[in-house]
This record gives C-alpha cells, structure tokens and sequence, in this order.
C-alpha cells in the first residue's frame, strides 16, 4: 500500500526518477568539450546574443537548443558542470512526462507508467543524447514533445499548439507529432476529432517550414538533400530491421550472435503472458499501434546511419523510439502477476542501469583522449604556421572524440595556424596512436605507419608545402620526415 501511495504520487516519482539518473549518470560529470562542442563554443564566444542572428553557424535548423545553451553560456560561462546537469534534468523530465501521461490514460496501472518512465532514463541506448552536449536539440524536442501530446489528450489544444512550435525549433523531429496524435487518436476511435484540428495543424507546421526556410534559406538543410532525402526501398526496410535487431538483442554489448540469440530468447519469454492474449482484436491493435508508433519515431532520421546496432556512435538517432520501446517493455512486464512483475523490474533496471554506468566510463575515457591529446597539440609550435597532422582520435569505441573541433580549439585558445588532418583514426585504448617502423615491401626498404584505421594508401608529402608534419603515438606528438614515402598498415 505504501508503495502504491508513492507511486501515485508525482513529486515522489520525480525525486526517485532524478536520484536514478544522476546516480546512473554521475561519471557525465567528469566528461568535457568533445568533438562539435568546440564549435558552439567559438560561435558563442565570437558573437554572442548576435548568434541568434546567424542560426549559430549551423546547417540544421535547432534555434531554441542554441538558445537555452546560450542562456548557460551567458550565465556561468564555460561551465560544464552546469551544461551536463541541464541536460540530464531535461532527460529526467522526459521521462517523468512519460510517467504522467500513462498514468493519466490510466491510473489503474501506476506500475506500468512508472516503469515506463524509469526504464527510458536508464536505457542504455541514450548516452550520446544526455551526455554529448552537441546533442540537446533531442533532448529539449522530445520534452516538449511529450508536453504537446499531454496537453493535447487533456484538451487543451493552443498549448499543444504552441509546444509542437517549440519542438521544431528545438530540433526537426518535432515535425512527426501531428502523425503521432493521429496514430493515437486513430487507435482510440476519435478520428472525427482529429480532423477538425488538421487546419490548425497545417497552419502550425507551414509556418514552422516558412520560417526554416526564411533562416537556412533551403527547405533541407542538415547533411543536404542527397542524404535526407535519399529514400529507397531498401533503405527504409533495412533502418527499421535494424532498430528492431538493436533493441530486440542489445547486440553490441556482447559482440555475440549467440548471447544476442539467448537476449532474443529472454525477450521472447518474458512476453509469454503477453502473446497468450493475442487472440483477441484489443491485443492486436495494441501491437499495430506499437510499431506505428515506433516506425514514426523514426521516421524523420530513416536513411541516416546505423552504426549504433554496434556501438555508441548516432545512439541519438534513435533517442524517440526509444520511448516506444520502453513502453513496450514496460508493458509485457506489467502483463505477469505482482511477485513476477516485481522480479523483472529489479532484474531489468539492474540490468539496464549497469550497462549505462559502464558506457558513461567510455565517455569519460573518450574525454581523457581528447584532453590528452589537445593539451600536447597546444605545446607544439602551432602559431602562424601550415601544420599537418598525420592523426586525429576520431571517437573511442562509438564515442566522439576530435572528428570536428580541432581549429576550433585553437582558436578559443587564440592560436593562429592552419591545421590539416591525414587520417581520423579510431581509437580503441586510450594510448591509442600510430606507430612507425622500417619494413620493406617487395624488396624495397620503406616506412610503415601501423594504426587501427583502416586505410591502406601510399601518400608522399612535399615538404615545401608544410612547416611541420606531426603524427600522435598515443602519449605525445612527433616529427614526420616528409622527404619519405610511407605505407599505411591497418592492425
């Protein structure tokens, strides 16, 4: 009964919902700028409030993401502390909003929106969301995302409205909330309802459109037309199949077909009560309005990649279905009897938190690469000279390390020189580098640059063109002699 009692009650959920997180999360706060951060950093620093004048230098269109960080960045400066904080509270205020929402829709089954909210902040899937600072848009989208849906259920359509407008300004994915309403509205049998609100609707993203286009001057923006608008087919099947392989195997934690086989399997069993009730219509339009929903969530990043089936790297394509899963998750849980719900809720977010502490770890390590190597970088003699730089920490196990932010950096740090980069080299320990040694190749003594990425190519570096020629072994910057032909060899 006590349980229940603090079940109900919203503020108890939400101190419960923030203690799991930051407890989960807690290493976020020993992760620093990485990768595009430094670019945020340079536009903010460089131009200020006038950055809202220039779309923060950036091809997507987010001017409400900027801005709250723009309001950080004014406040407390460069404080990391404050950023990382922010974002996780926002995460834990989606899923609180989650929580809301179902128990709103149903109050007779607290446990199950409960569990629904909790087991989406301790998803393992979300840690390039909450953590790198370059993807807020997210984050902030899919809170007022879930603002738009409550109020919009509740009836109060102009704040639903003006939540879908503050989405979209916060990130493009906001656009798929009509199609969202109408899937629900759909299912529940008010689609009379729905129609009388599809002017308002058009009216609210048409301008929304106008006004991107105003500001980017393009319809697109982002990575461009050739990849937004790349649809196929096979494209669409394949990012669906591999979502479903991702959430249904949790593959890349183990690197096993057949552990993933055996996570398949579990996943099938703890359905078992589930499936039973399959036979009859209300169960079968639950599992059409589940992958409904789930493929719209989707939808606005289908034939973007999906590497992250096997690692961290574009986890935060997928940061709204991973709302769907949770829920459904939660919801075949919920399907056992008290004792056995309660049993795979403690085994599950164990699970789950377990995994994400440990992916945090990899941030951190991805952090100490980065600050490692920049703050040998800085030591060079960098200034008003053409330097090449033979390799860059691109990410550490899926985590973005340097793959942007390199002049970046130096130009916050008021270093003026001209940095070229040979090879983005994965980095799989945190003394990750390149190594050279003398070897000979059909016969012919020569040079090798052994490293982890895999690029096989002979490059011959005119000397004349650059002052200096830099490659990073893994603790410190060296000399490349650029009067000899070196040979790339992956390990």
């Amino acid at each position: 009964m006590i349980i229940k009692n603090i079940l109900h009650n919203k503020f108890y959920v939400l101190i419960i919902f923030l203690t799991c997180t930051f407890i989960t999360y807690f290493n976020t706060f020993y992760v620093g700028s990485l990768s595009d951060d430094y670019g945020y950093f340079v536009g903010v620093t460089n131009d200020g409030w006038n950055s809202l004048l220039n779309n923060f230098n950036d091809p997507f269109f987010l001017p409400l993401s900027h801005f709250i960080q723009l309001i950080i960045y004014k406040i407390f400066g460069q404080n990391l502390y404050v950023f990382h904080g922010v974002q996780i509270f926002f995460h834990v205020l989606i899923g609180w909003q989650l929580y809301l929402i179902l128990k709103e829709l149903n109050d007779q089954k607290i446990i199950f929106a409960f569990l629904t909210g909790l087991i989406f902040l301790i998803l393992p899937y979300q840690t390039e969301t909450v953590i790198w600072l370059a993807s807020k848009g997210y984050v902030f989208c899919l809170f007022f995302t879930c603002l738009s849906i409550k109020y919009y259920l509740k009836g109060f359509y102009n704040s639903s409205y003006l939540f879908i407008i503050l989405a979209i300004f916060c990130k493009e994915m906001g656009y798929i909330i009509p199609i969202i309403l109408f899937i629900i509205e759909f299912h529940r049998g008010q689609f009379s309802l729905f129609k009388k609100k599809i002017i308002p609707f058009s009216l609210v993203l048409t301008s929304c459109v106008i006004i991107r286009f105003i500001v980017l001057n393009s319809l697109i923006g982002g990575y461009g037309g050739a990849t937004h608008l790349n649809f196929n087919l096979i494209t669409v099947i394949k990012t669906i199949c591999s979502y479903l392989i991702k959430y249904a195997t949790f593959y890349r934690y183990s690197n096993s077909i057949l552990i993933a086989i055996l996570v398949f399997t579990a996943l099938i069993i703890i359905s078992i009560p589930y499936i039973k009730t399959l036979n009859n219509k209300k169960s079968i339009n639950k599992i059409i309005l589940i992958l409904a929903l789930f493929i719209t969530s989707i939808l606005p990043v289908i034939n973007l990649e999906i590497t992250s089936l096997f690692s961290i790297q574009s986890d935060r394509y997928g940061y709204f279905s991973t709302v769907i899963f949770a829920i459904f998750l939660s919801y075949i849980i919920c399907c056992w009897k008290t004792p056995k719900i309660l049993m795979l809720s403690i085994l599950t977010i164990t699970i789950f938190s377990t995994l994400t502490y440990l992916d945090t770890k990899k941030w951190v390590a991805a952090s100490e690469i980065c600050n490692q190597y920049l703050n040998e970088l800085i030591k060079q003699d960098l200034e008003n000279k053409n330097v090449i730089l033979v390799n860059i920490p691109d990410n550490y196990k899926g985590v973005y390390v340097l793959r942007h932010g390199i002049d970046e950096f130096l130009e916050l740090n008021k270093i003026k020189g001209k940095i070229s980069v040979i090879n983005y080299q994965s980095f799989s320990s945190l003394n990750s580098g390149i190594e050279i040694y003398n070897s000979k190749l059909k016969n012919i003594s020569c040079n090798v640059i052994k490293t982890d990425s895999l690029i096989l190519n002979q490059f011959l570096l005119s000397p004349w063109e650059y002052d200096s020629i830099l490659y990073y072994n893994g603790n410190s910057f060296q000399p490349l002699n650029s009067e000899k032909n070196y040979f790339w060899e992956s390990i």
